[in-house]
């Protein structure tokens, strides 16, 4: 599968990548456990159905007779768990950008953190990024790394893998978010495998 990655620089911080004869990509435990991402496969679930530890930003605009399967919503579902029983779905009106992300517990200011996450969507003309982003202290996004999750789920009914590779987070880095966003219906994802490395291993 082609993975196409984009590169978000902000603030002329430049994100160094892992280099081009990198290390082969990571072997992902059963249930994605051993990252520092929580939830890692969506299986715990809050009372709203939204997979527990994410924060929802919807669109700040609904069109007025927008269906009720492209109201904004964060949710899980069956249909296409790529680990357990469940998987993460955003829904949005068409042309209306939805986010969800979650917190990273584990902050470490020039570590390499390296991520590997099952995605897809059932439309992939569509806007649909996820990855990293990370925050200075006042709360301020330093700089994102991120991959369009365009695999298509209608060519095998299932999600695809994506690695992001290693990316360093940035000196000033005090808060790291993984993050999903769609501009259409639907993106789907699971298995968020996240690990990083200290700057001095």
């Amino acid at each position: 599968m082609f993975v196409r990655v984009i590169t978000a620089t902000l603030l002329a911080a430049l994100l160094p990548a892992w280099p081009a004869a990198a290390d082969p990509p990571p072997k992902v435990p059963a249930g994605c456990a051993g990252g520092v991402a929580p939830n890692p496969s969506v299986e715990e679930v809050a009372a709203n159905r939204q997979p527990a530890g994410y924060t929802f930003e919807p669109t700040w605009s609904v069109p007025p007779g927008t269906p009720d399967a492209q109201q904004p919503r964060l949710y899980t579902d069956t249909a296409q768990p790529a680990d357990g029983k469940l998987n993460a779905v955003v829904s949005t009106p068409a042309g209306r950008v939805s986010t969800a992300f979650e917190t990273i517990p584990t902050v470490i200011p020039r570590g390499t953190y390296t991520l590997t996450v099952w995605a897809g969507t059932h439309d992939v003309s569509q806007n649909q990024p996820l990855g990293l982003r990370f925050y200075d202290n006042i709360g301020r996004q330093v700089a994102e790394r991120s991959i369009q999750a365009d695999h298509d789920i209608d060519t095998d009914g299932k999600l695809g893998r994506f690695d992001l590779g290693g990316t360093v987070a940035p000196p000033d880095t005090a808060m790291v978010r993984f993050f999903v966003a769609t501009n259409a219906n639907w993106v789907k994802w699971d298995c968020v495998y996240l690990t990083v490395e200290p700057p001095d291993s």
